[in-house]
């Protein structure tokens, strides 16, 4: 129906966005209610929108921060959705990403959200991000943690950064 609307005269958009937002909301997995919401909510008008998304967001929250084949639903869910989110709903993206206990997911949900904050939080999202990927036992995911955030941190950070991955990664 997303995709079939754009096409439709102005009437029957409405309609057709209208149940494809009601069965959305019917998925039963969070993870692809997640994601169906994120990917309808542009088409919505705003009021719409922004409850696609705030649905969409708050479905992150149940999803399990580790999943198959070392791949986090909720970081997926919170990276693809952090473009969309409006301002105000960012620092609840981030509060979800604070909580994710695995610091490899935790430092990467942190630098996928680092962009779409206002520039206080961003700095304190790399920050954390940072010592999220510093606490990293595994000393290969500690190296590529390091070496993909520190494009992202101040220059002073950024050398740090890059040496602590070069001493995991030898």
């Amino acid at each position: 129906l997303r995709a079939l609307a754009p096409h439709l005269p102005p009437e029957l958009q409405t309609q057709a966005l209208s149940e494809a937002l009601a069965a959305a909301r019917q998925i039963q997995n969070e993870y692809w209610r997640a994601n169906a919401l994120r990917d309808l909510a542009p088409h919505l008008p705003p009021e719409l929108r922004t409850q696609a998304l705030t649905e969409a967001l708050a479905a992150t929250h149940q999803l399990p921060e580790t999943g198959m084949f070392g791949h986090s639903p909720r970081l997926a869910a919170l990276r693809d959705l952090a473009p969309h989110l409006p301002p105000e709903r960012l620092g609840e993206a981030l509060a979800a990403a604070r909580q994710i206990q695995n610091e490899r997911y935790r430092a990467k949900a942190l630098r996928a959200l680092a962009p779409y904050l206002p520039p206080e939080l961003q700095t304190q999202a790399l920050t954390e991000a940072l010592a999220a990927a510093r606490q990293i036992q595994d000393e290969e995911y500690r190296a590529d943690a390091l070496r993909a955030l520190a494009p992202h941190l101040p220059p002073e950070l950024q050398t740090q950064a890059l040496s602590e991955a070069l001493a995991a990664a030898r």
